[in-house]
């Protein structure tokens, strides 16, 4: 009976553990995940302007301008949505 009850406070503490883990490795997960598609969009972004700049056979620095802004558009947005 005592080693059941000493079972009962080590599956108990362990399950305490975990839950409080849990909730860390999920913030984690929720983080890399944020900056995984964060890095996906503004990569997706770029392509996109890449196939219209180049569509003409030169990249002008207008449109590389264009591209610097892009870039600035997505950074400030992940800025934004960090401070809210």
């Amino acid at each position: 009976m005592k080693d059941n009850n000493l079972f009962s406070w080590v599956a108990s503490g362990f399950t305490f553990l975990t839950a409080g883990l849990s909730q860390d490795v999920t913030q984690l997960i929720l983080l890399i995940l944020g900056i995984v598609s964060s890095v996906v969009s503004l990569a997706y972004t770029l392509w996109k302007w890449y196939r219209k700049a180049k569509a003409d056979g030169k990249i002008t620095a207008d449109e590389i301008d264009e591209a610097a802004d892009i870039i600035n558009d997505h950074v400030n947005k992940g800025k934004d949505d960090e401070t809210k």
